[in-house]
């Protein structure tokens, strides 16, 4: 519910947001539903990652700050706007899976720029340095980002249930429940007045 409540207010702001920085409807009818939806999608996730980084670090706001700030810069390191994926090392191109900056700002060139924008015989300097050279990479773009909002939802949601619930041993839950169970345990004392009595009164009629 909380997640529903956080969300509700930024859906309006994401519509307005497109709205004003939206260029390309001109050149790209129908653009502007493609960024809505990109958009709404990145921002999803993103807020699971922020819930996950919150319960990682117990809320505390200079270590969430900094964890925020720190992991935010490196996946807009690995978004495909300063150095192409391509020319990485394999291990920040893994990593770079992980990274909802990078799939938004590949899908949005791609949508600016690509699907037939050029001639036959042009190349899209853009598309070229950032070595996005097929149009389906669209649709794998789009695919990565609903990953990554279920994988951050889900990893979130997973250690909210273990903070929740945290482990313990079978002895310590036996101790527990041992307790709870003498401290239940009926009274041997009689209370007048609170205890059942097990005699039978008799009526008797009298006629007059």
């Amino acid at each position: 519910m909380k997640s529903l409540y956080d969300i509700t207010p930024m859906i309006p702001v994401v519509f307005i947001y497109i709205w004003i920085v939206n260029i390309y409807e001109p050149i790209r009818p129908g653009i502007y539903w493609w960024l809505v939806l990109l958009v709404l999608i990145s921002v999803i996730a993103i807020q699971g990652m922020g819930h996950l980084f919150a319960l990682l670090t117990n809320g505390q706001f200079t270590i969430l700050t900094i964890t925020n700030i720190g992991v935010f810069l490196f996946l807009v390191i690995l978004s495909n706007f300063f150095n192409p994926i391509g020319r990485m090392h394999y291990v920040y191109q893994l990593i770079s899976n992980l990274s909802i900056c990078r799939f938004l700002n590949e899908a949005t060139i791609l949508l600016q720029y690509g699907f037939g924008r050029c001639g036959p015989k042009e190349i899209q300097a853009t598309l070229y340095v950032m070595m996005l050279h097929h149009d389906d990479h669209f649709y794998h773009c789009l695919q990565m980002l609903l990953f990554n909002l279920l994988f951050y939802r889900v990893l979130s949601l997973a250690v909210l249930i273990v903070k929740s619930n945290p482990m313990e041993n079978r002895r310590q839950r036996a101790e527990k429940i041992r307790k709870y169970q003498e401290h239940m345990r009926p009274l041997n004392s009689i209370i007048p007045g609170l205890t059942i009595s097990d005699q039978q009164f008799c009526i008797k009629k009298i006629q007059i």
